[in-house]
């Protein structure tokens, strides 16, 4: 069991640690957590981005990557995703334990303190980002908006929940829209900036060698001593009452149809959100699972049907791919399955296939710092702090009674589909 030690620097600063000895790598990371607003959400996505750029230190990128070289090579990355009604804005930092290089080094404590200079000490133009280095990021959110277009599947998911959740923060794009991309400026990214530095909630995050921590504790600790800050409360509104059932036709040039349909839930996070876990794997979460084999093998209505639970909103996804004349047949087929299972026919034999591939899967987030990670933080985002194995534990201690009441408590709130013309 790995047990994570939790430190408070300042009011919604805190340091993570997890001791480990199984890599030859530390990884650490800081993650900032802001509010979802659809005004905002281009600069907080463009923000770690132009951090992990330059920073006065290193005033251009190409210094930076350098300057990582001479660090045995040491990965630094940069992401913006959402987390319920928040972004999570993560810098990353991979690199050699300290134990292992060739003088002696201490790797750990001069990237300890690069990621503070990114983070702090932003290459600025008075009271501005770069503007080069702005249209170089803008530019790449834009590709990447455009593109979303091209991946039919995750593209068809995202319309559902825009549409789901039209009138919730939950239904914001955390790339924010095209137009406010393109109408960002310098300046809008320092008041992100300086908003991020004084609201934000940081979850640092340390994940190797015991001795970094101290390093860690210390650079940051500096940093934020006289700062005055009025941290962010990160809660997610979760809804759970659907008064009618939305249904959204979109036409589009493609060969295969996309069925998506979604179901609001009582469990969102800190609830007790296994027993909806399995029942969501049973209906369609690997070969064993009632969508797969009642839909796609036995009567081959789709290409495939798979659901997933998003446990921080507490809302439960059904997708399939299917040719458009079966795109009515595959929907009832769902809604039939889920009612069987709620008047009770689940076999053990379907439960315990559902505990193992969940099982497994919590298994394998050790298997890798950047796993551990992104578990810890989920973690810490549901107010829980639980390690795979607990994970584990809670999810083979679920009773068939468990499944079944959760499944009953399962609401359709809206059926989006991509018409193949």
């Amino acid at each position: 069991m790995l047990p994570i030690i939790r430190e408070k620097i300042t009011d919604g600063v805190f340091i993570n640690s997890i001791n480990i000895n199984r890599f030859k790598t530390n990884r650490l990371s800081v993650t900032m957590l802001v509010p979802l607003k659809s005004d905002t959400a281009a600069y907080f996505t463009l923000l770690p981005a132009m951090l992990t750029r330059s920073c006065e230190f290193l005033p251009d990128f190409s210094s930076l990557s350098r300057y990582l070289d001479m660090q045995y090579g040491a990965d630094l990355y940069s992401q913006t995703k959402k987390m319920g009604d928040n972004l999570a804005l993560t810098i990353s930092l991979s690199f050699l334990k300290d134990k292992y290089t060739m003088g002696g080094e201490q790797i750990s404590k001069k990237l300890s303190e690069l990621l503070c200079k990114l983070i702090f000490e932003p290459l600025l133009e008075g009271e501005a980002f770069s503007k080069t280095d702005l249209e170089i990021e803008k530019a790449h959110l834009l590709d990447s908006i455009s593109a979303e277009y091209n991946e039919k599947r995750s593209y068809s998911i995202k319309r559902m929940i825009e549409n789901m959740c039209r009138n919730e923060v939950f239904g914001i794009s955390h790339y924010g829209s095209y137009e406010s991309v393109e109408k960002t400026t310098p300046k809008d990214m320092f008041n992100a900036w300086q908003y991020a530095l004084k609201s934000a909630r940081f979850e640092i995050m340390s994940i190797g060698d015991e001795e970094a921590v101290e390093m860690i504790i210390n650079a940051f600790s500096s940093r934020f001593k006289n700062m005055v800050r009025t941290p962010i409360i990160c809660d997610t509104e979760l809804l759970y009452d659907v008064t009618n059932v939305k249904e959204i036709v979109e036409e589009s040039n493609v060969s295969q149809s996309k069925l998506v349909m979604g179901f609001r839930t009582p469990f969102g996070e800190p609830e007790n959100t296994y027993p909806i876990r399995l029942a969501t794997d049973i209906l369609g979460g690997n070969t064993t699972s009632k969508f797969f084999v009642n839909i796609r093998e036995k009567q081959s209505l789709c290409y495939y049907c798979t659901a997933r639970f998003y446990k921080v909103k507490g809302i439960l996804v059904v997708d399939s791919g299917v040719e458009t004349c079966n795109v009515e047949r595959t929907k009832n087929e769902v809604i039939k399955n889920i009612e069987l299972m709620k008047s009770g026919d689940i076999s053990d034999y379907e439960i315990n296939s559902a505990k193992l591939s969940i099982s497994n899967h919590f298994k394998t987030v050790g298997d890798s710092t950047l796993g551990l990670e992104a578990w810890f933080l989920n973690q810490l985002m549901c107010k829980q702090m639980l390690s795979p194995e607990e994970a584990c534990e809670r999810i083979n201690n679920v009773t068939k009674d468990e499944i079944i009441n959760a499944v009953n408590n399962i609401q359709l709130d809206t059926v989006f589909v991509l018409k193949g013309n």
